[in-house]
């Protein structure tokens, strides 16, 4: 059995338990068998099979990549000063182990510590041998670290720049581990069997006081007892013995309390493969709910616009947050939003659904996050069943358009749902405005056609309009710039990148965590992305200023947000779509009221799925089934929401990622190796750049994250099934100079 083993789904009881939004009732019931599918399973281990994914859950620190032998034995080396690993035990026992080890360079001695006390020392020879020793573990996990004597900065680095000490072949402990196909629950039959030797640990959101409480526990056979420990990342109580009577676990201060409830079962294994254990009838938490505060259901006066009010979306691919002046750029890139904000409801913590713009993109347009609408990876297409704002305004009786110079927003990938008019070119943001407007006035307009990467004159001022009285209309405008290549119009390159060298408009693949560019490079890849910044803001002023002439923005409910953001090095990486830090997920996001209202601004975090259902309150519109996100029409009025989860996902190049924040705290998720060895916990309210990870302060909070991520990933797979996206040769050759293909 493998320590800290997850499974699969999570019932809907649970998650809606951990995080209600309703009127509070007196008591509420937990049901830890509807929880079971999202708990931890953790058992006792008889072998590590180093080199394997298998073993990797046990690894903690100091070890390379997983490698093979020419015979197939697997292994992976230890590297720095030391290497540990986590054990898990339930109860307290001198346990005999077994390693077969090979130090690099010759005999090196092995210094072995449990829990920071050293038990023995390792003489190693110069080839592959086994080692005995014994490892004194206490009830629950132990760290068990491996020093390496002497230090390795006498070691020289290998090719890739490792320090490698010691490769781990194998691990043996005289232990039986207990079947996990056995630690189940009978959600009919109000049962849970536990094993001896594995635990359950359940994570719940339990602010007030609580009882955990159990119909009947009894023996299936052996004989042996089932111990109970709550905590929280405050402290904890000491384990008990559960069976005489409820166990009462204190509440806190607060209205957000993540806590850890551990179910362990201790007694004999037989070694001949027979199950002993326990069953655990009915357990149940009893949770006393502090009452919310007032104002949560309070809406915007009228919960409604205006009638044949217009809807503008206006999205900028890979424009972050922190570009605007109204998120706090001093240079001056942004005046035209800038003004836009002043005027508008400005939501301080936007986060994207993912930071690559097709499954974004797909999730603002449903309001369902990449594992519900199916557009997870970059080649596929939003299937036909999804339910797209376009057409339930089209279904309301709006005209309907989308103008995008983004080749992965096309109806080759799913995207022209609900448009009647759907227009894609190679264009920049300033070439938009005469076709958004032919479209507006009901013209249509002769153009000769742009090569793909061309720079297209700056548009001409256009003779005065009568205002516009037409059809109400639903408008998405979805604009490439600043996304590399960065190519700023010469005036704008002069003044923001003076300095940026002759030929240089990216750098997708250049830095890397272990390969940082140089900082002037760094420093001009960024004055070149504020000069597209200020480009796009120069296009959506001219597109402003002609929308005024029609008298259209009294008459319009304004969006404006960006798809997701882009890295310059912050986490080591550059660009987007490989990372789910705050830079490629914190996007802005301003709602002007149609004729515009003082600013207001939103503290709380809000996602991209939000969008749809706040129009759809706002608008009267039919309300798609199944809908993740929820209204953010309260908001509009300074009033609060309940803490929702809030999850974005990438699949990009081999890398795999979730990540999950809910109430001030947020998890990254590595789903593989290539995205990453470990989980970080940062937060964002005090340290908004994520730059100090709290997992070792906060095991409680991070496992509570983990096992909502755990939910979420239950619905790869199971939501609506993509369709692959049409890729003919121009599309290639466009994906390509963006940076999505090599």
């Amino acid at each position: 059995m493998q320590p800290k083993r997850t499974l699969a789904l999570m019932a809907a009881t649970f998650v809606a338990a951990a995080g209600c939004s309703g009127p509070p009732a007196e008591e509420d019931v937990l049901d830890l068998l509807a929880a079971f599918p999202a708990a931890e399973v953790r058992g006792e281990v008889s072998r590590i099979d180093f080199g394997t994914e298998d073993a990797r859950p046990f690894l903690k620190s100091g070890f390379s990549w997983d490698e093979k032998n020419a015979d197939d034995t697997t292994f992976v080396w230890g590297v720095g000063e030391g290497s540990q690993i986590e054990l898990f035990s339930t109860e307290s026992r001198e346990v005999r182990g077994t390693a077969r080890l090979s130090p690099r360079g010759g005999p090196r001695r092995v210094q072995v510590a449990v829990g920071g006390r050293a038990v023995a020392e390792l003489e190693l020879r110069h080839e592959i041998a086994d080692y005995d020793f014994a490892l004194p573990l206490t009830a629950g996990d132990n760290v068990v670290t491996f020093r390496y004597l002497p230090s390795p900065e006498t070691t020289a680095e290998d090719r890739f720049g490792r320090q490698l000490a010691v490769a781990f072949f194998d691990l043996r402990l005289d232990l039986v581990e207990p079947d996990e196909t056995r630690t189940s629950q009978e959600a009919g039959g109000g049962q849970l069997y536990l094993p001896y030797g594995a635990e359950i640990a359940f994570y719940v959101d339990a602010p007030g006081p609580a009882r955990l409480t159990a119909a009947r526990i009894r023996q299936r056979s052996g004989s042996g007892r089932l111990e109970v420990a709550w905590r929280d990342d405050l402290g904890g109580g000491e384990m008990a013995a559960f069976g005489d009577g409820p166990i009462a676990i204190p509440g806190r201060e607060g209205s957000f309390r993540p806590l850890r409830i551990t179910l362990r079962a201790v007694g004999p294994r037989r070694e001949d493969g027979g199950w002993e254990g326990l069953v655990v009838e009915q357990p149940e938490l009893h949770v006393t709910r502090v009452p919310a505060g007032q104002g949560a259901t309070a809406t915007h006066p009228g919960r409604a616009v205006p009638p044949d009010t217009h809807v503008l979306i206006y999205l900028v691919d890979t424009l972050r947050a922190d570009r605007l002046g109204a998120y706090g750029q001093a240079r001056g890139l942004t005046p035209r939003l800038d003004a836009l904000a002043a005027e508008s409801v400005v939501f301080d913590r936007m986060i994207a659904q993912a930071s690559l713009t097709r499954p974004a993109t797909a999730s603002l347009l449903t309001g369902l996050g990449p594992l519900h609408h199916g557009v997870s990876k970059t080649e596929n297409a939003l299937p036909e069943e999804a339910v797209t704002l376009a057409e339930l305004f089209r279904q309301a009786g709006y005209r309907t358009a989308a103008f995008t110079t983004n080749v992965n927003i096309t109806t080759k990938t799913g995207f022209g749902q609900g448009f009647e008019h759907f227009d894609f070119s190679y264009d920049d943001s300033s070439d938009l405005t005469p076709r958004i407007l032919a479209w507006i006035d009901g013209k249509s307009e002769i153009r000769l056609p742009q090569p793909p990467g061309a720079l297209p004159e700056p548009s001409r001022a256009e003779e005065a309009p009568p205002p516009y009285t037409g059809q109400p209309f639903f408008l998405y405008v979805h604009t490439i710039d600043p996304h590399e290549p960065y190519r700023p119009r010469i005036e704008l390159r002069q003044r923001f990148a003076p300095d940026a060298p002759p030929g240089l408009e990216g750098a997708r693949g250049m830095g890397q965590r272990d390969r940082p560019l140089p900082p002037k490079i760094l420093a001009a890849l960024q004055d070149l992305y504020d000069g597209e910044v200020a480009q796009n803001d120069a296009a959506f002023g001219a597109l402003w200023d002609a929308l005024a002439k029609r008298g259209l923005p009294e008459r319009t409910l304004v969006i404006f947000l960006a798809d997701h953001g882009e890295q310059f090095q912050e986490h080591g990486i550059i660009g987007h779509g490989l990372d789910l830090h705050r830079e490629v997920l914190h996007v802005p996001f301003l709602l002007r009221w149609p004729g515009g209202r003082p600013s207001l601004r939103v503290p709380e975090a809000v996602q991209q799925i939000d969008v749809l259902p706040t129009l759809v309150d706002l608008f009267g519109l039919e309300r798609p089934p199944g809908l993740q996100g929820r209204s953010l029409v309260p908001l509009l009025s300074g009033h609060a929401l309940p803490p929702s989860a809030l999850y974005s996902y990438i699949d990009y190049e081999g890398r795999r990622g979730i990540s999950v924040e809910q109430d001030g705290w947020k998890l990254i998720q590595p789903l593989n190796d290539k995205f990453g060895k470990q989980p970080s916990l940062y937060a964002p309210r005090e340290d908004p750049k994520e730059l100090t990870d709290r997992l070792s302060e906060r095991p409680v909070m991070a496992g509570y994250l983990r096992a909502l991520s755990r939910s979420e990933l239950s619905h790869l797979g199971q939501g609506l099934e993509a369709a692959p996206a049409e890729v003919d040769e121009e599309t290639r050759r466009e994906l390509r100079a963006l940076g999505y293909l090599q």
